[in-house]
């Protein structure tokens, strides 16, 4: 048979997901052919492109001209206004902002990376702005009024008019997977926000070649099936099948020709018995063997290193938390040693792979020694992160074997610094021990991330300040850490307890098919509202209180604050601290003096010039933060003399001639370079290297 694994958006456009290389690897181990397709990375990489951003840009223009403004919506009036005044830029700019990431010298240079990560996120808001009940950024997408039912979905996937996806998929994808003459199609969605890009897809690929079975598979759909609300809706209009937990018995019987009514695991619009409220135990992962990433795009991806995700083990060994959906599985199956130490060893040397992030929820302590015993021993050069417990075991000798084997990051659930909360959690972690742990890694040269949250039900904001206490007082060995809101989700073991938590839900009608989080109330607690407020709030309060302690970290929206220069994308920051040394930091000062004289330097102006204000100075907007500025006569004047062709004598001449001392035009180019406003051409590869990684400070002789 013939088969097609088909991955969705949104997901991180750094690297494939592993979901269709594991299930590829397996089918083709029986002698089926896989079509694989990543659209996932096809979907960013088409619409983050200039012809289909000039396209949206003049989408808006018509937009702005018919007076079709949503006046209650704030948030996409905001990203109206800025598409109709920065689109035209953002256009030029975006596929030059792509190669940069693609860049293995240009990609480690901060300064470029921050204006190439804001350029990707303003041309997903781009998006927003000309479908307006879409917000689409890099990583998710959610509708600006969030469906509260399947029925709500469907509607949702069936609209062209404001669904970004519909056409794309149509004109784009649908008539080559309809070229590959597929048997049937595997669609996998893991994450809630690929439902409706998914069911997008199935719909537009159903209407192209009706007798073509769709089956989806993946975490969101297994779990949302069991619903009994779910089969009673029109889901099975455009799906076939929706495969329960492991997609691997279902698919080979498939591919072998059982129909797919008949096959065991697989729920259809004639399905009569309900299926198990339960998962069926986790199998031995072992016959996924080796993922097979031969026919994925690897170039395409917007990272310069190969880095590359694996499985070593599927659920969590612990499992007990009662906010986390991992509780409904309480299973863990672990892949032998042996055989993860094959695939990173084919992962090196077929694919290039520098770096590999560990897709599992948890990795216990003796498996991190095991695999870092036979990394050392077998002399695999490759960096790597994974997620971890806070437990005793993860002491400074582990770390320091971990280090030595090519750990770089690991990623802790500390969610709170209160004991009690922690407690009520069922979390199993002793605050008195994560200080240790922290100096540990980072001692050893790990960089640790801590994923939090406020608003557990019972908490007050006393105990929610605790944590932000403890970022503030151990930042020093702290790589990163956020602080999210708590959300009540459908399949975790908080859910079925609610009640005695204080906790009700506010849905409007029945929660039909509801597979994602529970909007609610708390019988003498924080609210839902008040805490999404609250954890922003601590967020922005504790990321201040670093600073001013003299710790050098960014803030990025999602309330994630990491190290100065380090990336938020996960494999970035991986790459980056790979690359850099944990304890790197983008602190300026560690500057090329350029002095007057040297001709080999041109230098450029790096912003757009939005309009003129009542009192003669210039509003632009500077791309490399993301910030407006109000630039007086005589700078601007300065500055566009800097065009990228100009050295800096050249520079300085054209300021004598507009009245502009010396003295005065080498103190406002220096401004301008701390503002990231002038940016320097090396004039060759070897300058190239040699800048990318320093920023520049201009000198008087």
């Amino acid at each position: 048979m013939n088969i097609g694994l088909v991955f969705p958006p949104p997901f991180d456009l750094t690297q494939p997901y592993l979901s269709l290389p594991m299930l590829a690897s397996f089918l083709r181990g029986y002698g089926h052919t896989v079509v694989v397709r990543d659209l996932n990375i096809a979907f960013y990489n088409h619409v983050l492109s200039k012809p289909y951003l000039v396209r949206a840009h003049q989408a808006a223009v018509d937009i702005a001209r018919r007076g079709n403004i949503l006046e209650s919506d704030l948030e996409w009036q905001n990203l109206l206004s800025r598409t109709l005044t920065l689109g035209p830029f953002i256009a030029n700019e975006i596929d030059n902002a792509k190669a940069e990431l693609r860049d293995p010298i240009v990609f480690f240079d901060p300064k470029r990376y921050a204006r190439n990560f804001r350029l990707i996120h303003r041309g997903c808001d781009m998006l927003s702005a000309v479908f307006p009940t879409s917000r689409i950024t890099p990583v998710s997408f959610r509708m600006a009024c969030e469906p509260e039912s399947i029925a709500d979905l469907l509607k949702l996937a069936k609209s062209d008019k404001d669904n970004p996806f519909a056409a794309v998929f149509t004109e784009h994808f649908v008539p080559d997977l309809i070229g590959q003459q597929l048997d049937a199609v595997g669609i996998s969605v893991v994450y809630s926000h690929q439902i409706i890009p998914a069911l997008t897809l199935a719909r537009v690929l159903k209407a192209a070649a009706p007798q073509l079975p769709i089956i989806f598979g993946g975490e969101v759909f297994s779990k949302m099936v069991r619903l009994p609300e779910v089969r009673t809706t029109q889901l099975f209009e455009f799906v076939d099948g929706i495969v329960l937990d492991d997609g691997r018995a279902p698919l080979l019987a498939l591919c072998e020709g059982a129909p797919i009514d008949e096959i065991p695991g697989v729920v259809t619009k004639n399905t009569l018995k309900p299926p198990s409220q339960m998962p069926a135990p986790l199998e031995n992962i072992d016959s996924f063997g080796i993922p097979d990433f031969d026919d994925l795009p690897m170039r395409e991806y917007l990272a310069p290193p190969r880095i590359m995700p694996l499985l070593s083990g599927k659920g969590c060994q612990y499992a007990q938390c009662l906010f986390c959906s991992e509780s409904f599985t309480k299973d863990y199956a672990p892949q032998s040693i042996e055989l993860v130490l094959k695939a990173i060893e084919r992962l090196v040397h077929d694919h290039g792979a520098t770096c590999i992030t560990f897709a599992d929820v948890d990795i216990p302590p003796d498996r991190l020694s095991a695999l870092a015993d036979l990394l050392l021993q077998r002399r695999i050069e490759v960096t790597w992160s994974c997620y971890a417990r806070l437990t005793r075991r993860m002491d400074f000798q582990l770390c320091t074997k971990l280090a030595r084997a090519g750990c770089r990051r690991i990623h802790f659930g500390f969610e709170s610094a209160s004991q009690r909360i922690l407690k009520l959690m069922r979390k199993g972690t002793q605050i008195s021990v994560v200080p240790d742990i922290l100096d540990a890694c980072w001692t050893a040269g790990i960089s640790p991330h801590l994923f939090s949250f406020v608003g557990f039900p019972g908490e007050t904001r006393e105990e929610a300040t605790l944590t932000a206490d403890f970022f503030v007082a151990h930042h020093q060995v702290i790589g990163s850490f956020n602080i999210g809101a708590f959300a009540l989700l459908t399949f975790a073991e908080m859910y079925a307890k609610a009640g005695s938590f204080g906790l009700e839900s506010t849905r409007t009608r029945p929660p039909e098919g509801d597979a994602f989080d529970h909007p609610y109330r708390v019988r003498g607690g924080m609210g839902i509202d008040e805490v999404k407020s609250l954890a922003t709030e601590l967020t922005q309060s504790t990321y201040e209180r670093i600073i001013k302690a003299g710790g050098q970290f960014q803030l990025y929206p999602g309330n994630y604050v990491c190290r100065l220069g380090v990336p938020p994308w996960n494999s970035h920051a991986l790459a980056y601290l790979s690359h850099h040394g944990t304890s790197f930091s983008s602190v300026p000062g560690r500057a090329v003096e350029l002095r007057p004289g040297n001709h080999e330097v041109p230098i450029k102006a790096d912003f757009v010039e939005l309009e003129s204000q009542a009192d003669g100075s210039t509003l632009i907007y500077n791309p490399s933060n993301g910030k407006l500025l109000n630039l007086k006569p005589r700078l601007l004047s300065l500055l566009e003399c800097c065009n990228g062709m100009n050295t800096l004598d050249e520079v300085l001449e054209c300021a004598s001639r507009d009245g502009i001392a010396s003295n005065h035009a080498v103190r406002a180019l220096n401004q301008a370079v701390r503002q990231d406003l002038v940016i320097f051409l090396p004039p060759n590869s070897d300058d190239a290297d040699r800048l990318a990684d320093q920023g520049h400070r201009i000198t008087q002789p």
